[in-house]
């Protein structure tokens, strides 16, 4: 069986609610490597995996706007860091929000082309988008704390 995706602190950026969807979708990309492995047809988790990626990209590009709004709730109690966070929010926010639409183009592509390479490139689908694109989510968030 091929190796499973680990939950550790370089993953999380900080925030509890995309934190929880983070790991919500590894945990399902687990699930498909481990039916995988046992020769299992993947598609219930898949289709799930999806779903929770649809809605993670929603959730994430509200708390974007919400940033660059000076909105969140989480900055009410540093109201001295709203302009610093909404500047760099806003910095962020386009590249961020594009790659959301090739986030989830490429789990499409990932579904379509099938078991032969399925779970290794669900990992780095998942790890890329996690350490590469939202480490700057974990600036941000570090920053409010």
């Amino acid at each position: 069986m091929k190796d499973l995706l680990l939950w550790s602190e370089n993953l999380a950026i900080g925030h509890p609610g995309l934190d929880t969807e983070h790991r919500h979708m590894l945990d399902l990309i687990n699930e498909v490597i481990t039916v995988v492995g046992f020769n299992g047809d993947p598609s219930a988790q898949l289709k799930t995996l999806r779903g929770l990626a649809v809605e993670h990209v929603g959730n994430e590009n509200r708390i974007l706007w919400q940033l660059q709004a000076g909105t969140l709730e989480l900055l009410k109690e540093h109201p001295g860091m709203r302009k610093i966070l909404k500047m760099m929010a806003r910095s962020r926010i386009n590249d961020h929000m594009t790659e959301h639409h090739g986030f989830l183009a490429r789990l499409d592509v990932i579904v379509r082309n099938g078991a032969n390479t399925l779970c290794e490139e669900l990992r780095g689908w998942f790890l890329d988008h996690a350490l590469s694109y939202d480490a700057g989510l974990k600036e941000i968030f570090e920053t409010i704390r």
